[in-house]
């Protein structure tokens, strides 16, 4: 957020050559931080939250352990053998009830009917660890089309309200902390949390 204020203070005092150049520089060190974060930075740090009498039995760095961090085709492979059969399943009933979807809460009951009909041998989630699929298995593609649609009324929304320079720091803060949760959303229905769900409307709000 610091760096975007500057670059909107800098938009004003400088040619878009010179613009140009400052966010290509940028985005080079943002990745280059990123990639030293996840490669170096992170095995780091869950190799001392492991040694840590203090942290070592905690649930999150539990599930630290399972993460294979600094290899990102073995984090792909993860996702997709951890995740893939339940977005398959999901994309199934979509496919079986596009218009109506399989009921509201109904995916926990029909997960079951979904795996031995499809001969998957899945456990543990009871969500289709997507929250955009969910919606779809659930109230079909026009309950999905229709939330997709509020979202990008929201985003635009949120684009006007960022053109007033008076408090475009804020909005800044509101469209990372928005932009961040619909990301978090591709992983798990987090909206079933209470406190995920109420920073979410609090945000759209």
């Amino acid at each position: 957020l610091i760096s975007l204020r500057g670059l909107l203070t800098l938009r004003l005092r400088v040619s878009a050559r010179i613009m140009r150049l400052i966010i290509g520089l940028m985005f080079v060190l943002y990745a280059a931080a990123g990639l030293w974060v996840f490669y170096a930075g992170a095995p780091r740090v869950r190799t001392w939250l492991q040694n840590h009498p203090k942290t070592q039995n905690l649930p999150l760095v539990k599930r630290l352990n399972q993460l294979p961090l600094g290899s990102f085709k073995q984090l792909y492979r993860q996702i997709i053998v951890d995740r893939g059969p339940y977005a398959l399943l999901a994309l199934g009933m979509m496919r079986e009830a596009p218009l109506t979807g399989m009921g509201l809460g109904a995916f926990l009951t029909e997960l079951p009917n979904w795996k031995q009909r499809d001969n998957q041998v899945i456990y543990v989630p009871d969500t289709a660890c997507n929250f955009y699929l969910q919606i779809g298995a659930e109230q079909g593609v026009i309950a999905l089309a229709v939330m997709l649609a509020l979202l990008a009324s929201w985003w635009r929304m949120w684009w006007q309200a960022w053109q007033q320079p008076q408090a475009r720091a804020f909005w800044l803060w509101i469209g990372a902390g928005m932009a961040s949760m619909l990301a978090m959303f591709i992983f798990g229905m987090h909206t079933l949390a209470s406190e995920i769900q109420a920073l979410f409307w609090l945000y759209m709000a």
